[in-house]
């Protein structure tokens, strides 16, 4: 389950869980990813955005074929679900993960205002 929100068809966010077909045993992958379409005329530009992103978060963000430029491209922050179950209250465990994420989609706009934003890109 993912909650996607676009700029447009050049980039997307994707906020959810996601069970891997690789390891469907596995605890789900719960995260957030920013997705940047092979085709896009502004692909430099974004992944340029994305690499200076996470540059300042260290190990934090993973990169997802960022010099492929025929794939779909990602920057990608997550965690295993059993993670997330440590504490006393799971629920409050991953709101506040979420949040932290959410968090993180504003930042990313906010040092991007040049970006074709929506309305409905978080901060928007």
């Amino acid at each position: 389950m993912t909650f996607k929100t676009r700029s447009n068809d050049d980039f997307s966010f994707m906020l959810g869980y996601w069970i891997e077909n690789s390891a469907p045993g596995e605890y789900p992958w719960v995260g957030l990813k920013i997705e940047v379409h092979p085709k896009s005329p502004i692909r430099p530009i974004l992944i340029n955005a994305m690499r200076h992103f996470i540059s300042a978060k260290n190990e934090v963000w993973e990169q997802e074929d960022l010099s492929h430029d025929k794939a779909w491209s990602a920057i990608a922050r997550g965690k295993r679900l059993n993670e997330l179950l440590v504490g006393e209250d799971h629920l409050a465990s991953i709101q506040l993960f979420f949040g932290e994420l959410i968090a993180e989609i504003r930042e990313f706009r906010a040092s991007n205002p040049d970006l074709p934003w929506s309305k409905s890109a978080a901060g928007g």
